[in-house]
């Protein structure tokens, strides 16, 4: 490990939960994340071939704003989400915490609408060896015959 990793490494460490989350998603972004990842063994998952088996789950990219920046650093799937219907503001903060090395999420589905999320797939490249998470919008009105059609 360089001591550029380990200098960053540790600067995210002393952050808040998603604060350095938020540093991650804004270096992504910028492209400062350095090279893509090198090739790994390539596996057959659920009958689909992937590159590899490395995989960035939903949750990292909740509203599809990186997947351009994305799909560089050589994952064999991305999952972007949970997209909700409505979209949403999410808990109050402090609402992602460290408990050793794990972290614990109440973020309560931040993100933009399904609507806004679409169109930015729609205008994204992707491939077979991609996933979007949904789930019903965060609001403590939506139950019943309202959840189901939300």
């Amino acid at each position: 490990m360089s001591i550029t990793s380990r200098l960053a490494y540790h600067y995210l460490r002393a952050l808040p939960a998603e604060a350095a989350h938020n540093v991650g998603t804004w270096a992504i972004k910028h492209e400062l994340m350095g090279e893509a990842l090198p090739p790994y063994k390539p596996v057959k998952l659920f009958g689909k071939q992937l590159a590899n088996g490395l995989g960035l789950a939903a949750g990292f990219d909740k509203s599809a704003k990186l997947l351009r920046h994305l799909s560089f650093y050589g994952f064999g799937f991305i999952e972007v989400g949970s997209v909700t219907f409505r979209g949403g503001k999410g808990n109050p903060k402090p609402r992602m915490f460290r408990l050793g090395d794990d972290l614990m999420n109440r973020m309560g589905l931040p993100g933009d609408s399904a609507e806004v999320v679409a169109q930015r797939l729609a205008d994204a490249p992707l491939d077979d060896n991609f996933g979007v998470n949904i789930a019903k919008t965060h609001d403590p009105d939506c139950v019943g015959d309202a959840a189901i059609d939300d």
